[in-house]
C-alpha cells in the first residue's frame, strides 16, 4: 500500500543517470508523481537550486512524499531538511530505509546514485512507498522534531 497520495522527483547531475529507474518503479506501482529536476546529466547543477521547486510544492501542498537523488544522498537530504515538515534521510540500504519509514516517519527519501545499484534502488522506493509509520511513541518523537522548527 502506497503511503503518498502524489511524490515529487528532482534529480540534479549525479542522479540524472537513475531517473529512469526511480520513475519506472512509480509507474509501475501507479503511484502519481511529479519530476522537478534536470532533464541530462551534461552538466554540473548545484543540488541546492535543484531541489527548491520541489521544495516549494512541498510547501503549497502539491506533494505529499518525495525523492530526491544526488551523487550520494546526503547533499539532498540536508536541503530537503530546511523546509518545515519534510523529514529527510539519506537511505542507503532495507534495514535503514524500514526504520527510516517506522520510526520517524521519513516523508522525503534521499538516494545516491553513485553508491547504490538500479536493484537496490528499486528495492528501497518500494519498501518506502508500503512502510507505515508506527505511531505510538515516535510520534512524540516526530512532534518534537517539528517543534524545532518553531523555534527557528
Amino acid at each position: 500500500m502506497n503511503q503518498f497520495s502524489k511524490v515529487g522527483i528532482v534529480a540534479d547531475h549525479a542522479g540524472f543517470a537513475v531517473v529512469k529507474v526511480v520513475l519506472s518503479v512509480l509507474d509501475r506501482l501507479q503511484v502519481k508523481h511529479i519530476y522537478y529536476g534536470v532533464h541530462n546529466s551534461d552538466r554540473s547543477v548545484d543540488y541546492p537550486s535543484v531541489f527548491a521547486p520541489l521544495g516549494q510544492a512541498w510547501a503549497a501542498g502539491e506533494v505529499d512524499g518525495g525523492i530526491a537523488v544526488c551523487g550520494s544522498g546526503v547533499g539532498m537530504s540536508i536541503v530537503a531538511n530546511k523546509y518545515s515538515g519534510l523529514r529527510s534521510a539519506s537511505v542507503w540500504n532495507e534495514t535503514v530505509c524500514k526504520l527510516a519509514r517506522e520510526h520517524n516517519d521519513l516523508n522525503l527519501l534521499c538516494l545516491g546514485a553513485r553508491v547504490l545499484e538500479p536493484s537496490e534502488l528499486t528495492r528501497i522506493i518500494e519498501l518506502w512507498l508500503t512502510t507505515p509509520f508506527e505511531g505510538g511513541r515516535h510520534q512524540r518523537r516526530v512532534e518534537l522534531i517539528h517543534s524545532l522548527e518553531d523555534q527557528s
